[in-house]
This record gives C-alpha cells, sequence and structure tokens, in this order.
C-alpha cells in the first residue's frame, strides 16, 4: 500500500484516508469521475466522447443547412425555368420551341449544304474581288 501512498502523491495513511473519503462522497453525490476504460487514460473518455457529441451536433447543423440550401436551390431552379418559358414566348411567339426546332434544322441544312460545296474554288475567286473593293474604299477616305 505505500507505492500507491506515494504515487498519488499523498504523504501520510490519514491523507490517504481523507482522499478516499471525499471520492466516495463524490460518487455518491452522483458527481462521480468516470472510470476509464481498459488502456484508457483517466479523463480521456469523457474528453472523447465530449468531443464526439460536438461533431455529431456540428453534422446536425451542417444537415440541417444543407437541407435549406437544396430547397432554396429546387425553388430557384423551378423559378428559373418559369421566366425562360415567359421569355421565350415573348420572343418567339406562341410555339417558341417549335420555331428554335425550325431555326435548328434550318442550321443544320445550311451546314451540310456549305460542306458540298467548293469553298476554296469560291474563295479564290472572291478573295481578289473583295481586295479590289477594299483598296477602293481606302483611296475614297484618302488612307
Amino acid at each position: 500500500m505505500q507505492p500507491d501512498i506515494e504515487e498519488k502523491g499523498l504523504n501520510t495513511e490519514a491523507e490517504l484516508q481523507a482522499h478516499l473519503a471525499k471520492l466516495e462522497a463524490e460518487a455518491l453525490s452522483g458527481n462521480a469521475i468516470p472510470t476509464p476504460q481498459d488502456g484508457e487514460r483517466p479523463g480521456e473518455a469523457s474528453v472523447l466522447s465530449s468531443a464526439i457529441q460536438t461533431a455529431r451536433e456540428d453534422l446536425a447543423g451542417v444537415m440541417a443547412r444543407l437541407e435549406a440550401v437544396k430547397a432554396q436551390a429546387a425553388a430557384l431552379g423551378k423559378s428559373e425555368m418559369r421566366w425562360a418559358d415567359r421569355s421565350a414566348h415573348a420572343q418567339l411567339g406562341d410555339y417558341p420551341y417549335l420555331k428554335l426546332a425550325g431555326a435548328a434544322a434550318g442550321s443544320f441544312l445550311l451546314g451540310r449544304t456549305l460542306r458540298t460545296l467548293p469553298l476554296a474554288r469560291l474563295l479564290t475567286l472572291a478573295l481578289p474581288l473583295a481586295l479590289t473593293r477594299i483598296e477602293k474604299t481606302q483611296r475614297r477616305w484618302g488612307r
């Protein structure tokens, strides 16, 4: 028993008994010091459990904020879709998507037609005409 007394910093048997009585009183009053689990240092369990509880509370707060952001994003997406639909109707009339589909189909056909044309020959013919037109314009402006 002597090593325990020196280990705790208690110098006499009376101090040890007083310390044990104090621990017993705390245990009976409900303010007991948590007993460490196997391999734990004293107080480590309470620190760890409070850290886990704090992390759970933080996670719950983050999850609540995430749900609010999701709800706001859904509402914003719906309002943006309604705005785009109204804008298209205002610009293109009663059947805006049909008109847009027609414009897309026309662009596709024009692109296919331009692919089949011999553009190199056409550019070879048009380039000298364009250059002479630019020279005439520059002479007229005195440059």
